[in-house]
């Protein structure tokens, strides 16, 4: 096995409570009151679930396999039931029945979304979802502001860019103009230039894994400003048999 491998699941819940907040109240629940019974299934029901979501790993397939036990014993005690499974580990996928897999048995290649991130699980990498923004509209502060927020990019990872679209929309404050007025043609035009290349960050890859089974792992914080706007990123640095290496972590402008 790679040593650098770590196995990953992610798990949809679906049971019977009336919505995905009560039901991550009763998961939680679950996980106190079973915990001796299923202690690998407990920790992570009560620290990985977010809404409807368990988005969890483990460093080995046997653990994996282990831990997908727990979970399922451990959620039908509430009579929740687990679907929607993906992985990047394929023996592991072949262990649970087709019709519970997000896409069956056909393949570990089909990107699926993790809280709103596309994840590739054949070449474990996070992707960018870069949605298609008109320009042909009218171009006001309100618009400026829509477009903006179409871009859902948690991690930062492409901070650098949207950034940019940050100062324009800061620039249209400084002008004074109202939330419907037509915009600055210079701004624009700039804002256009930006946006008619946004789908090449489609293109961009993140390797999803940023440990090691090394227990020697930093992360290292960088941050600058200047009077436009100011940035701040994280690294995790660690030590392989090969010399260290460095992964994003997270971004934020």
């Amino acid at each position: 096995m790679d040593p650098m491998q770590h196995y990953r699941l992610c798990t949809v819940t679906y049971g019977m409570a009336p919505s995905p907040f009560l039901a991550v109240r009763v998961l939680k629940q679950l996980a106190i009151d079973y915990e001796a019974k299923y202690p690998l299934a407990a920790r992570v029901l009560a620290r990985d679930t977010y809404v409807d979501d368990i988005p969890t790993g483990c460093n080995s397939v046997g653990e994996h396999m282990k831990l997908k036990d727990q979970l399922i014993l451990l959620i039908d005690e509430g009579n929740f039931k687990l679907r929607k499974w993906s992985s990047n580990s394929w023996s592991f996928l072949k262990s649970i029945p087709k019709e519970d897999c997000l896409h069956g048995h056909a393949s570990i290649e089909d990107n699926v979304k993790i809280l709103g991130i596309p994840w590739n699980p054949g070449r474990d990498e996070l992707l960018v979802n870069t949605p298609m923004i008109a320009t042909k509209q009218a171009f006001s502060k309100r618009a400026l502001l829509s477009d903006l927020s179409k871009v859902f990019d948690p991690l930062g990872f492409v901070a650098p860019t949207t950034v940019l679209l940050k100062l324009i929309f800061q620039e249209c404050w400084f002008s004074a103009i109202s939330w419907d007025d037509p915009i600055p043609e210079t701004l624009r035009r700039r804002w256009q230039a930006i946006v008619k290349e946004l789908p090449l960050l489609s293109h961009c890859r993140i390797s999803r894994y940023i440990a090691a089974s090394s227990p020697h792992i930093e992360l290292s914080g960088f941050a600058d400003a200047s009077t436009q706007a100011y940035g701040a990123v994280i690294y995790s640095r660690v030590l392989t048999t090969n010399g260290y290496r460095s992964r994003l972590v997270a971004a934020k402008t």
